[in-house]
């Protein structure tokens, strides 16, 4: 049953032409909005313990991620900037 789900959830992948960059796309959305969760989870949790530096941590460290899950080209650009300084 579970498998039918999962391939009816998924149709939208094969409807078009571009089922790929879809595919891509979707992936980014979801990944983000995970981060979202995991940020304010891990916030409560500093919250309740009254960790100050983690809160602080926790936002700067979660902006950066979820920044970069909605700009992939922008870590990409700096990954090939370090490799080419490094020479790799």
């Amino acid at each position: 049953m579970s498998y039918y789900l999962l391939l009816a959830n998924n149709a939208f992948f094969v409807a078009a032409a571009n089922w790929g960059q879809s595919g891509a796309t979707w992936l980014l959305g979801q990944l983000k909005w995970l981060a979202f969760a995991f940020v304010g989870i891990s916030l409560a949790v500093s919250i309740l313990k009254k960790n100050t530096v983690g809160v602080v941590v926790t936002l700067l460290l979660g902006a950066l991620v979820i920044y970069f899950i909605g700009n992939p080209s922008k870590l990409e650009a700096i990954g090939n900037s370090l490799g080419q300084i490094f020479g790799f």
